[in-house]
């Protein structure tokens, strides 16, 4: 029909969703700025913690599962 938009599956959509989080988070991950962010938010980091082995938990346990 002509004037309706070409609707896309679900699953495509949850797809670029995923893949649109992990983008900006890596894109997050390279700002100097987000970090300093950080910094400021947290009062006291736990013992061993680095900000970029919980961004890939994140991508790993949370994005893959969008």
């Amino acid at each position: 029909m002509e004037g309706r938009p070409v609707e896309e599956p679900p699953s495509a959509i949850v797809d670029r969703t995923a893949a649109l989080s992990e983008a900006s988070l890596r894109a997050k991950l390279e700002d100097g700025s987000f970090r300093g962010d950080l910094n400021s938010l947290v009062a006291t980091w736990p013992s061993g913690y680095d900000t970029d082995e919980a961004a890939e938990l994140v991508i790993a346990e949370v994005f893959s599962r969008l």
